[in-house]
């Protein structure tokens, strides 16, 4: 049975888009401060959100289980791929799926520098746009190079899609996790 909306959801957006003009009239200096940013109503209901933590794995022997089985498939390497940098850096998909092979300067995301990965722009109002590459994730980053090089050699991001010139989709991981963690 499909549940109808109240109408609430769309309240919420157009308040989230007013206060994305208003950060932006901020920025532009034309505005001191955003005047709905803080205290404005959430018109999400608790019930209804499902966070993260709650269906989180509860250790690396899990986590290293479902990589494994990503990597039984080359169709579903690179969500392998993208669960093992969700674990070494901490950050959303949306933000590695912005990561570039061949990002040459450090403005561009995917460029790495010494022992820093730069993410660019950070979601959910996250300042630090880099990423430490200690041992471990060193390690990986150079068997994650070997294996760009070998499989997806003419793409140009971290995590290609199917279609030549495309990253996966970021809905892609959601799916594939529900396909092999049943």
């Amino acid at each position: 049975k499909i549940k109808k909306g109240t109408g609430e959801r769309t309240v919420d957006l157009e308040l989230s888009t007013l206060s994305n003009a208003l950060n932006y009239q901020v920025a532009l200096g034309q505005l001191d401060f955003n005047y709905i940013r803080s205290g404005r109503p959430r018109f999400r209901k608790d019930a209804d959100v499902r966070h993260c933590r709650e269906v989180a794995p509860d250790s690396a022997e899990t986590i290293h289980k479902i990589v494994a089985e990503f990597f039984k498939d080359a169709r579903s390497e690179v969500f392998g791929w993208l669960t093992l940098f969700h674990q070494m850096t901490g950050c959303r998909t949306s933000e590695l799926l912005r990561l570039k092979i061949d990002a040459k300067n450090e403005n561009e995301p995917g460029f790495i520098s010494g022992n820093h990965l730069f993410l660019g722009r950070r979601s959910k109002g996250g300042v630090n746009p880099w990423a430490i590459i200690f041992p471990e994730f060193r390690k990986m980053l150079a068997v994650f190079t070997e294996w760009q090089k070998e499989r997806h050699p003419k793409s140009h991001w971290f995590f290609p899609g199917w279609i030549r010139g495309t990253h996966v989709e970021k809905g892609g991981l959601a799916h594939a996790l529900r396909r092999v963690t049943k």
